[in-house]
C-alpha cells in the first residue's frame, strides 16, 4: 500500500471508525477481492462478536488493510461503494484529492 494510502485511513480513522459496518457484503467483496482471507474474515467476525465493530474496523485500517498489497486500498474502495458505504469511498476519495492539491501547492 502507498504511503498516501496509509496516511488518509490514519487520518480518517474516527470517522472510519464510526462510519463504516464490516457487513456481510462488505466482508464479502473484500474476501472475493483478495484483500482478505477467510482466516481474516473470521478474527473480524470474532472482534465484532466480543468487542464492538469500532474495534474490529480499528483492527482491519490498521493491522490487516495496510498490509495486504499496492491494490488493497482501490479494491476497498470498490467494495464500500458496492455494499452501500459509497459516502465512506467518497469521503476518503476527496481526502486523496485534496491531500495530492495540497502537495501539488508545495512544490
Amino acid at each position: 500500500m502507498k504511503d498516501q494510502h496509509r496516511e488518509c485511513l490514519k487520518s480518517n480513522r474516527d470517522f472510519l471508525c464510526s462510519e463504516i459496518s464490516l457487513s456481510a457484503v462488505l466482508l464479502a467483496k473484500l474476501s472475493g477481492s483478495n484483500v482478505t482471507t477467510d482466516e481474516h474474515v473470521e478474527k473480524l467476525q470474532n472482534i465484532i462478536r466480543n468487542e464492538t465493530m469500532a474495534a474490529a474496523v480499528l483492527y482491519f485500517l490498521t493491522e490487516l488493510l495496510p498490509k495486504r498489497g499496492p491494490e488493497a486500498f482501490n479494491l476497498f474502495l470498490k467494495a464500500l461503494c458496492e455494499s452501500e458505504q459509497r459516502h465512506v469511498a467518497e469521503r476518503l476519495k476527496q481526502w486523496m484529492s485534496d491531500d495530492c492539491s495540497e502537495d501539488a501547492g508545495t512544490d
